[in-house]
């Protein structure tokens, strides 16, 4: 088993999805957007749920990266936001998240057999509401505000992937893939858009 560093390690790298409605996956919500920083990728280019499987995306080069910093105590610049509100004073999601699970896991590198815990599914953005907190990669609401005003938005990379094309949520084998590695999986988070008004 590898050492671990409880300074910097997050059991959510080594456990947890992270499903954006675009088919695009961060190691978890609070992860760091800039210029699409967080996003799983594997020589360079970002994996998406519209043609990625959840091996591909748990075993990209990124994820194995975070990881293997964790592991040896630096802080991978994708989980900054973590480890400021802790130098803050702040409980983060990282000590919240690791309370959980933290004591369950043996950590290895890169996880073959891929062991989910926690699964945050956000299955499109068609939504009624415009939350300031939200953005339109997760409200089809705030895309009118986007077009009216494209200068504004493009200012944060993390408006830049509003009209990302991809319906990998109505994907029946997602689902099938997700199935099979859920055996120890222990919480589901149903998100959106506005989930009881998307159509699957």
């Amino acid at each position: 088993m590898v050492e671990r560093n409880l300074e910097t390690l997050c059991c959510l790298p080594f456990t947890h999805l992270a499903t954006h409605p675009n088919g695009l996956v961060t190691p978890c919500c609070n992860a760091n957007y800039d210029d699409g920083i967080s996003f799983a990728r594997t020589n360079g280019q970002i994996l998406s749920l519209n043609d990625s499987s959840i091996e591909d995306i748990m075993n990209s080069d990124s994820y194995t990266e975070i990881r293997r910093k964790m592991m040896n105590g630096e802080k991978p610049i994708e989980c900054i936001g973590c480890y400021r509100n802790e130098e803050n004073g702040f409980k983060s999601k990282r000590i919240e998240e690791n309370e959980k699970y933290l004591h369950k896991l043996e950590f290895n590198e890169k996880i073959p057999n891929v062991q989910l815990r926690f699964v945050e599914l956000r299955l499109g953005n068609i939504c009624n509401l415009k939350c300031l907190t939200c953005n339109p990669m997760s409200s089809t609401k705030w895309i009118e505000d986007v077009k009216k005003f494209p200068e504004e938005f493009s200012k944060d990379g993390h408006y830049s992937y509003q009209e990302y094309k991809g319906e990998w949520y109505k994907n029946k084998e997602w689902y099938d893939q997700l199935l099979n590695h859920s055996s120890l999986l222990e919480t589901i988070y149903i998100n959106g858009g506005e989930p009881t008004l998307i159509i699957n």
